[in-house]
């Protein structure tokens, strides 16, 4: 026999005991745990933002967690999440710690199995020698398969039930502000505040400018070159369609929020750029007419 088949026979005798809580259905176990604990901090985070609702609505300006602690509703709610998170956070824990001794227990037999396949290379083993080895590798593997399942509970759990409220206070604050920022109306959309307007004004101009000169030299060559025509004129479709997406992000924005636009100083300017981009686009489908029309003409 082997030194290092004897090594893992003692190591393996010596684990078994240890490796025995580690199974899959002891992780899925606490998982299940984990996702109940994030299921009750969701269901208090609707609460949450009810007491804020309704502290907005009994006249409170306030746009931080401060401003909010006085209200005893808020304060009432936000303590029972924080509870909630904080027994979340001790699961999350939990698992940890469960898988990262199952996956201690795995390496540690893994590395003695790995040496005995090296050894048994080169002894080979035969007859009874043979069959009692692989019936006891056959085990060994077994329990390195059944730890490796343990240890890969944890990376089961969706990005929301690891990191949920991971920093209750910044979380809430979140919470918080988008809970006031829709009581109130909202905010501009990013597209329409000032730096994203330059910024897709610019993109705009060059992607409509781009879609015309494609088209324009579709037009201007169909009966010279129709195959080079027919080339161009896919190639501003391909564009048209990301500018046609643009202006529906646009439209969208006027439709949704055009209480906001109306009441901000900049709405002029926002006007203008909303109609810049449906007018691009306007023109460009007129250019795609008529650079259709020249090459069917020229087929």
């Amino acid at each position: 026999m082997g030194k290092e088949l004897d090594k893992l026979k003692t190591e393996f005798k010596k684990l078994q005991p240890k490796c025995k809580p580690y199974t899959e259905s002891a992780g899925t176990k606490i998982k299940k745990s984990v996702i109940a604990k994030v299921n009750v901090a969701w269901d208090i985070e609707t609460e949450v933002r009810e007491a804020i609702q309704k502290a907005i609505e009994s006249g409170e300006k306030g746009k931080k967690l401060a401003d909010f602690e006085s209200n005893s509703d808020f304060s009432k709610s936000f303590k029972e999440w924080k509870k909630a998170t904080g027994e979340h956070k001790s699961e999350i824990k939990a698992l940890s710690e469960f898988c990262g001794e199952a996956e201690k227990l795995r390496d540690t037999l893994k590395s003695r199995f790995e040496k005995v396949e090296k050894e048994l290379k080169k002894e080979k083993p035969s007859g009874g020698d043979k069959k009692e080895t692989d019936k006891f590798l056959a085990s060994v593997k077994d329990e390195i398969e059944s730890l490796t399942e343990a240890a890969n509970v944890y990376g089961t759990l969706k990005f929301v039930e690891l990191f949920y409220a991971a920093k209750e206070d910044a979380t809430m604050q979140v919470i918080l502000k988008k809970t006031v920022s829709k009581s109130s109306g909202g905010e501009l959309p990013k597209v329409l505040e000032a730096g994203a307007r330059k910024k897709g004004q610019k993109q705009v101009e060059k992607l409509a400018h781009a879609t015309a000169d494609a088209y324009d030299d579709a037009y201007q060559n169909a009966e010279k070159d129709p195959k080079d025509a027919a080339k161009k004129i896919k190639l501003g479709d391909g564009m048209l369609d990301k500018l046609t997406k643009l202006n529906k992000t646009y439209q969208d924005a006027l439709k949704k929020q055009k209480k906001e636009i109306d009441a901000s100083a900049e709405k002029k300017e926002i006007m203008a750029l909303i109609e810049l981009v449906a007018d691009f686009l306007g023109s460009c489908k007129e250019l795609k007419s008529e650079a259709e029309k020249a090459l069917k003409k020229a087929a």
